[in-house]
């Protein structure tokens, strides 16, 4: 069977095992062409059918024949800091160690004192590359334009960004 990708989001009233329903199909949806009549088209997805008009569906490529994936350009090996807390200052040092077009997949790393920085419980840290914490939880990050963001709801209080190298970062902690 012939599929069709959508090419926008559309509302359709979609028939599904005899009944009439409203939905909302988002673009890039991937359906079966079941029929065509000139302008229009009939599609399935799972059990609902509907009439599209034939410009709001595109052909779905095979696989083999899609482009394959862009990986992003000197990703790997570089290092994103996260600073977050309330009443003390933490800093997450994380280095990507494999990205595709849009995500890149993270591992912790550890950070290191800066000498001459040490305060009443606080001082500067830098990231350490290549010093891999114990914790293989890979992350999954998505690029937003500039921004960085991560899928995990967990951490979605964070936000990342790219070190240069050189900068530090304040930390602090309490008892």
């Amino acid at each position: 069977m012939k599929k069709v990708e959508l090419k926008k989001t559309v509302s359709v009233s979609a028939i599904s095992y005899g009944h009439s329903e409203k939905a909302v199909w988002l673009q890039g949806l991937v359906v079966d062409v079941v029929d065509t009549n000139g302008d229009y088209v009939l599609v399935r997805n799972g059990s609902a059918v509907a009439w599209l008009a034939a410009g709001d569906v595109k052909e779905r490529l095979p696989k083999k024949a899609r482009p394959a994936k862009k990986v992003q350009d000197n990703a790997i090996g570089q290092i994103y800091v996260s600073s977050w807390g309330y009443d003390q200052t933490n800093v997450d040092a994380f280095q990507v160690v494999r990205a595709t077009e849009k995500t890149l997949y993270l591992l912790p790393i550890a950070t290191e004192e800066v000498k001459g920085t040490h305060g009443h419980m606080c001082c500067n840290v830098r990231p350490v590359k290549d010093k891999f914490i114990q914790d293989f939880s890979r992350p999954k990050i998505r690029r937003m334009g500039k921004h960085l963001f991560p899928e995990k709801a967990s951490s979605r209080h964070r936000s990342f960004g790219l070190w240069d190298g050189s900068k530090t970062y304040y930390c602090s902690w309490y008892a």
